[in-house]
């Protein structure tokens, strides 16, 4: 989290490696869009992430995902953690995978699939962290097609990155409510986080939909462009929050039921808001919290995602018995 000069706290980024499942208002599903909203409602400005996982991490318990959420909004408001000083901003790419590398106090590098593609496996995570436990890896989830998971090696990714010192930098971060379909975005709306960096500017811009339609993606980065902001990285949560809410369909990735000019229009709003709040950063704190907590067993996952296309009560069936436990942890 940032601080200016005043002491106050400016803003938080949190990426969770809780996945969001397995559907509706089980387990983890709304976990992004839960947070998100609770934050908004206390006046918190926050930026969730997708971090590198898949649904072998969906809590299986509602209520751990929202204690931890929570939990996690105390800390945004009074809690410790070690103080962090380097910034930057560099993009590259990795056997068709493009990486951009925002440091902010700390490296976070979020992944996207050149060509489309779905969740990033959490061993990529955990290779990274054994070169370099200080950093975040996020999935930006933010072009929706079937392909083959592409191997990453962590010594390349972690030269994508590159940061120093400086004296002045300025962060905003805001969240707004979304107008859009409900099918397509959750409660927490659209966030966004507008900094500046030795005379650049960047951004994230993340909606709390699960994944979006090829080719919105370039689309939502032209509209940011006509505010002079030439670099970023445009997101989605993957909250499932949404999942299963219509009969035989999985569920609506972001741009296939709105009109993609109404989509660009709440990206450009979100990042003119959080532009509107940049203030000085006095220093940034970095924490990472773990919790343990029952996750869902894989293969009762697989037998579930076989049976949501037929009935919601088949899928409560496959839960039954479906627990594990594992340590799930949270950069922040």
């Amino acid at each position: 989290k940032f601080f200016d000069p005043q002491g106050r706290v400016i803003g938080a980024v949190v990426v969770p490696y809780i996945h969001p499942g397995p559907f509706r208002n089980v387990g983890s599903a709304s976990f992004p869009s839960y947070l998100l909203y609770e934050a908004r409602s206390r006046g918190l400005n926050i930026l969730v992430l997708h971090g590198v996982s898949s649904h072998e991490r969906d809590l299986a318990l509602t209520k751990e995902a929202e204690f931890i959420a929570q939990d996690v909004l105390k800390w945004i408001e009074s809690g410790p953690g070690t103080q962090v000083s380097a910034w930057g901003f560099s993009e590259g790419g990795l056997n068709g995978i493009r990486v951009a590398c925002i440091t902010l106090g700390i490296p976070l590098i979020f992944l996207s699939y050149v060509s489309g593609g779905d969740d990033f496996p959490y061993p990529v995570v955990e290779k990274v962290w054994s070169v370099q436990p200080r950093c975040a890896v996020i999935d930006a989830h933010n072009c929706l097609r079937d392909v083959t998971r592409a191997s990453l090696d962590p010594e390349p990714l972690l030269r994508t990155c590159k940061a120093s010192k400086m004296r002045r930098v300025k962060i905003g971060i805001a969240s707004i409510k979304s107008n859009l379909s409900g099918l397509e975005v959750g409660l927490g709306g659209v966030a966004a986080l507008v900094f500046d960096l030795g005379g650049s500017t960047h951004y994230v811009v993340c909606f709390d939909s699960n994944n979006m339609v090829e080719g919105l993606r370039e689309h939502i980065a032209r509209g940011i462009r006509s505010l002079g902001l030439r670099s970023g990285v445009v997101a989605t949560t993957d909250t499932h929050a949404m999942t299963g809410v219509r009969p035989k369909v999985d569920y609506y990735p972001l741009g296939s039921l709105s009109d993609w000019k109404e989509v660009v229009e709440e990206a450009v709003k979100a990042v003119r808001e959080a532009s509107s709040k940049k203030r000085d950063v006095s220093r940034a704190i970095y924490a990472r919290l773990e919790y343990k907590c029952r996750v869902l067993d894989k293969e009762k996952l697989e037998k579930m995602s076989e049976i949501t296309l037929k009935s919601t009560m088949g899928v409560l069936k496959a839960l039954i018995a479906g627990f594990l436990l594992s340590l799930i942890p949270l950069l922040l």
